[in-house]
């Protein structure tokens, strides 16, 4: 199984998950021209992927989900919530509908959805498995649940969020109030660098763990 990281963060959100001659792209914020640039970069064709996962309706998570899914001829998978909530923005699409917690296949990928806690109608991450080899992505989310939890102990590879410093979120004289409590929210924000620690403690020596969304105004890859 391989993972392949085109875009993460507030600019824009996309993956592609490859299991032999299967590839499925998770969640697509950029436009276009970026896309096939960095599927280029990555050696992807448009003809690999099978469809677009959609983890919740935020622009820089679907802002090219539309776009893509009519160039490549593949549905878009969402919850319901997920969907209607992007359905003016992406237009007109095959649409196949998924529920939090039932698992479907995509070719050999076995695709689990687990629910995250995010200002958003429906969210979801997932979990994907094939040929004995699973890896985990979950970015927005305010908190970590034990499905999570669980989920990040179980796979080989993890791309957890790990979105902001809270001192420097604190002290961000450019982001309104509002704008700061939200964002640490634990019922509808995003995960701060100790939450993610947190989460991480109990990771097996060989898991690969990659960190993701980080904020480029509330936090620093170093």
């Amino acid at each position: 199984m391989e993972i392949h990281v085109l875009a993460s963060g507030s600019d824009g959100n996309c993956y592609v998950i490859r299991s032999g001659e299967h590839a499925i792209m998770l969640d697509q914020g950029m436009t276009y021209k970026h896309l096939v640039e960095q599927m280029n970069v990555n050696g992807i064709m448009p003809e690999e992927i099978e469809c677009i996962l959609v983890t919740h309706e935020h622009s820089d998570h679907i802002k090219g989900v539309g776009t893509a899914a009519r160039k490549f001829k593949c549905p878009v998978i969402s919850t319901r919530g997920t969907y209607d909530g992007m359905l003016h923005h992406i237009g007109k699409v095959e649409y196949t509908e998924i529920k939090r917690d039932v698992g479907f296949t995509v070719g050999d990928i076995d695709i689990q959805p687990l629910p995250t806690r995010h200002d958003a109608a429906d969210p979801v991450c997932y979990r994907f498995s094939s040929e004995g080899r699973s890896a985990f992505i979950a970015t927005d989310t305010g908190s970590i649940n034990m499905e999570i939890k669980q989920a990040i102990n179980d796979s080989d590879l993890v791309v957890l969020e790990s979105n902001y410093d809270p001192q420097r979120l604190r002290n961000n004289p450019l982001y309104p109030e509002y704008l700061k409590i939200r964002i640490a929210s634990e019922d509808r924000g995003h995960l701060s660098n100790y939450q993610c620690g947190d989460a991480l403690m109990s990771v097996r020596p060989n898991q690969r763990i990659f960190l993701g969304h980080l904020s480029k105004k509330n936090n620093d890859p170093d």
